[in-house]
C-alpha cells in the first residue's frame, strides 16, 4: 500500500523500491545522470584552440601581448576536450541576440 507522498520523509522517500532513478543509457553504456559532456549543452559556446599564425594575427590586431588577452583555466569544463596547454589562446564564439555571433579571446592558466 503507497501513502501519499507529501506524507513521506526525505529517507524514506529514497529508499523507496518504487523511486524511479534516472539512468542515461548511451552506445550500449550506462552512465549517471552527473556523467554528460559539457560542450554539447546548448548554453555552452563553442571553443577552439587558436594556431600560432591566427594568434599572432590577433595579438598584432588588438596590440595586445600575450599576458594581456583575458584568462581562462585550463581546468574550465568547456576545455577538457581541446586540451589545451598554458599559454594557448582560445576563440569563443558565441551567440549574440543583437549582432549574431559574438567572438572572445581568452589566454589558458592554470591554477
Amino acid at each position: 500500500m503507497f501513502r501519499a507522498i507529501e506524507h513521506l520523509t526525505f529517507n524514506e522517500v529514497v529508499a523507496s523500491p518504487n523511486l524511479v532513478r534516472p539512468v542515461m543509457i548511451e552506445y550500449g553504456v550506462k552512465k549517471m545522470p552527473g556523467e554528460f559532456d559539457v560542450t554539447k549543452h546548448a548554453l555552452v559556446p563553442k571553443h577552439a584552440i587558436l594556431s600560432e599564425a591566427e594568434k599572432k594575427k590577433i595579438t598584432q590586431k588588438y596590440r595586445l601581448t600575450g599576458q594581456e588577452f583575458p584568462r581562462i583555466l585550463k581546468t574550465d569544463p568547456a576545455l577538457a576536450s581541446l586540451k589545451p596547454k598554458e599559454g594557448d589562446v582560445i576563440k569563443i564564439i558565441r551567440n549574440s541576440q543583437t549582432s549574431g555571433k559574438a567572438v572572445f579571446y581568452r589566454r589558458v592558466v592554470s591554477v
